[in-house]
Order: structure tokens, then C-alpha cells, then sequence
């Protein structure tokens, strides 16, 4: 939105104080009519500019309901099938069935869930909430958390610590989702037997910035994909993945002044 110059507001200042002088000249009145114009130029671009924001944001709604409706069509499938095991073992007196049916329904509850948790974190205008923190020990509790999922996939996590890097401040919650992101990503990506993901820390730009790397030795992204990382609701999983974790690390990480 443009501003008025200080300038011209001392301008008005002036002119006001004339009221107890000798009144205001015919000079007094142009600048007052160009400050007018000017008011209403920038009252009128401050309306134009809400009414773009708000449209584009009605847009960007309207295609993430689009999406998402999509994917929960995937889940309410899934539920529907779970139910179907379920019900078709109680009438059998099947344990084993009912077991099936009623882990495929928890399985589809809990991608409902994180959706819904994803949806609610990239709506919501959010400031970090800055603490001081061990980013080194961050980062070994995320590559001890995915060691699991790693090792059951033929995954080898290779985590690089700075020992130049101590407390830095950032919002810990924040950061850890992203690289917890990163990471799970990266492990879903290794195409290769065995894969290799690896987690390197390092100080840059006259140690007044961290470069947290997360890669992997898997089939890499196409140039079409590249295009498309951070729209919401884009997913190459299936019904696999929310399409949103990169859309809210990509947010994380701006929230934080960073860059991905």
C-alpha cells in the first residue's frame, strides 16, 4: 500500500497550525486538495488490494477443497472396506477378520486425522514461538525416531552433527516437524537396496546461518514434480501422503525467515 511522504504530512502540520495564525492561504488549500487526492488514492488501493487478497485466498480454498475431497473420498474407502472385513468377521465369529477389518479402519482414522491437523497448521497465520535450542540433539532424536521406519524399508540413516553449532533460537516444534518431514520423505524416496539418507549440519555465511541437509540416494524428482513441491494437496504417494507436509515445511521454514 503506498505511503504519504513525511514531508508532506509535516506539511499538514504546518498548515494546521496556521488556524491560529492568520488562516489558511490558497496554497494551503492546493497542498490540502493534493494530500486529499492522495488519501483517497491510497485508501482505494488498500480496498483493491483486500479485495485481490480475499479472492485469492477463496481461490486457493476452493482448489484445496478440491483436493482434499479427493483424498478423503480415498480414506472414507478405506474405512468402508475396514468395516466391511470387520462386520463380515463378527457374523463369522472370525478373530482373525475382525482384527483385519478393525486395523484397516484405525489405519484410515489416523490419515484422517493428520490431514485434518495438517489443514489447521496451513490455514493458520502462525509466529514461531523462538526458544533456545540444541539443534544437534533435534536432529539425533529425529534420526532415533525414523530408525524404525529406516531399517523395516532397507534404510541406513547417517546423521552429521556440528560441533561448531551450540543453542541456537528457533521454534522447536516448528523445526522438527520439518526435517521429521524431510526425513520421512527422503526414506520413502530410497528406491535402491540399500538406501542411504543422510542428515548433515553445518554453520554458513560467517557461522550467522544453519544449513540443515537432508538427502538421499533414492530416485530423485522429476522436472515436472520440481515445478509443483509446495502446492497443497500435491502428492506422489497415493493415498500414501496428505500432500501437504512440504506445503507446511515450505511455511515453517518462511515463518523463520529461511529458506528451502
Amino acid at each position: 500500500v503506498p505511503m504519504i511522504h513525511a514531508g508532506k504530512l509535516i506539511g499538514v502540520i504546518e498548515a494546521i497550525n496556521k488556524i491560529e495564525q492568520e488562516g489558511f492561504s490558497e496554497n494551503d488549500k492546493r497542498v490540502f486538495t493534493v494530500l486529499a487526492a492522495q488519501a483517497a488514492l491510497v485508501i482505494e488501493n488498500a480496498r483493491l488490494y483486500n479485495e485481490n487478497l480475499k479472492k485469492a485466498r477463496l481461490s486457493a480454498l476452493g482448489e484445496g477443497i478440491a483436493g482434499a475431497a479427493h483424498f478423503v473420498k480415498n480414506i472414507l474407502n478405506g474405512i468402508e472396506a475396514g468395516g466391511y472385513i470387520l462386520e463380515r468377521g463378527v457374523k463369522n465369529e472370525n478373530l482373525d477378520g475382525i482384527a483385519k477389518g478393525w486395523n484397516i479402519m484405525k489405519r484410515n482414522n489416523k490419515l484422517m486425522k493428520n490431514l485434518v491437523l495438517d489443514m489447521l497448521t496451513y490455514s493458520k497465520d502462525r509466529k514461531p514461538e523462538y526458544d533456545l535450542i540444541d539443534i544437534n540433539s533435534l536432529c539425533e532424536a529425529i534420526t532415533q525416531l525414523m530408525s524404525q521406519k529406516a531399517e523395516d524399508n532397507n534404510v541406513e540413516i547417517k546423521f552429521h552433527p556440528s560441533p561448531n553449532i551450540g543453542e541456537i533460537c528457533l521454534d522447536e516444534k516448528g523445526i522438527y516437524r520439518c526435517i521429521l518431514n524431510l526425513v520421512s520423505n527422503a526414506i520413502d524416496a530410497c528406491d535402491k537396496s540399500p538406501g542411504i539418507v543422510e542428515i548433515i549440519i553445518k554453520p554458513i555465511k560467517d557461522d550467522k546461518w544453519v544449513q540443515i541437509t537432508v538427502s538421499d540416494n533414492g530416485c530423485g524428482i522429476s522436472q515436472e514434480n520440481l515445478k509443483k513441491l509446495f502446492d497443497s494437496f500435491f502428492s506422489t504417494k497415493g493415498s500414501k501422503g496428505t500432500g501437504l507436509g512440504l506445503a507446511i515445511t515450505q511455511k515453517i521454514i518462511s515463518e523463520h525467515k529461511g529458506n528451502i
